[in-house]
């Protein structure tokens, strides 16, 4: 159904104003008054888990937003930019305080270069990986591309 052929007057019996209608122009079926009375009305602030699990609010400007972005973007003073995610560091999805929150900036693909992965192993776990390598010296001679 378009937008004009949606009703024109609120639905609530004995009421004659117009329908409260959203951005799109579709008729929300109701009067701005019966609207917020009618359980489909969410008071700005409000929060809600969603099915992901993390935690939604509604802005003052009718905008509903994942509040880890909003708590991050408060705490930068400006909103993300393309490329920023908010990572929870506990990863615990409604656990929204600022010390929990950690900006990541990701261009690229996700994944790593060989070369990358290697030195991060050789220089953060270096004794692990020389632990690993002097269990391994019985291995058979001629070496495996495992």
């Amino acid at each position: 159904m378009a937008p004009h052929e949606a009703a024109q007057i609120c639905k609530t019996v004995d009421c004659a104003l117009p329908v409260k209608r959203n951005r799109k122009g579709w008729g929300m079926g109701y009067c701005e008054a019966h609207f917020r009375r009618s359980g489909r009305y969410v008071v700005p602030g409000s929060r809600y888990c969603n099915v992901q699990g993390y935690v939604a609010v509604k802005l003052a400007d009718g905008r509903v937003v994942s509040e880890h972005r909003a708590v991050m973007e408060e705490q930068l003073g400006r909103p993300l930019k393309r490329g920023e995610t908010v990572h929870h560091i506990n990863g615990v999805r409604d656990d929204n305080r600022p010390e929990n929150l950690e900006l990541w900036y990701s261009p690229q693909p996700y994944g790593q270069r060989v070369e990358d992965l290697l030195r991060y192993a050789v220089t953060v776990h270096r004794a692990a990986l020389l632990e690993l390598l002097a269990s391994n010296t019985a291995a058979p001679a001629g070496g495996s591309d495992v």
